[in-house]
């Protein structure tokens, strides 16, 4: 595995691990089956990567770019902030999914084999894909709220949100 800085997203993934699974988290360490060792890309770091990136253009153009007195009150950061968590679920689950379904996850993190080979289990399904499309939505909210209160000071009719009154 890497440095810090490097497995900071996937820790933060990691809190949510239950939704999604151990195995489905190993691949996305980077364990390949060949090198019986973490030598893969780290996933999670392009996940979160692209995440923070919608969250953070999601909260440039609410505080910045719409940024309209009519809008900004608590639920319309709350739509914004739904908004991205949408689009957070559906990152996190295309990237599981289509390494589930294109066979770039690792033979023994998918199937449980008997000693004739035989596939006696399946580790990861379809449902595993979802629930780390689930656990990127949580992270995503997180991501939005963080950089709503590092950034909402500057603007001009929004700086309030989502902390205002009704």
């Amino acid at each position: 595995m890497g440095t810090f800085l490097e497995e900071l997203l996937g820790n933060l993934y990691c809190w949510f691990q239950s939704l999604y699974g151990e195995n489905l988290s190993e691949h996305f360490w980077g364990w390949e089956d060949t090198m019986q060792t973490y030598s893969g890309p780290l996933v999670y770091n392009s996940v979160g990567f692209y995440t923070l990136l919608v969250s953070g253009i999601l909260m440039v153009l609410y505080y910045y770019v719409i940024n309209h007195p009519r809008f900004c009150k608590w639920w319309h950061w709350g739509i914004m902030a739904v908004i991205n968590s949408v689009i957070a679920l559906f990152i996190g689950w295309y990237k599981a999914y289509s390494d589930y379904n294109n066979g770039v996850i690792a033979d023994s993190l998918i199937y449980q084999r008997d000693t004739n080979g035989e596939i006696i289990d399946y580790l990861i399904d379809t449902s595993d894909c979802w629930g780390f499309g689930v656990a990127n939505m949580i992270v995503a909210f997180i991501f939005f709220l963080l950089l709503s209160l590092l950034f909402h000071w500057w603007s001009t009719n929004a700086r309030y949100a989502p902390f205002v009154k009704f």
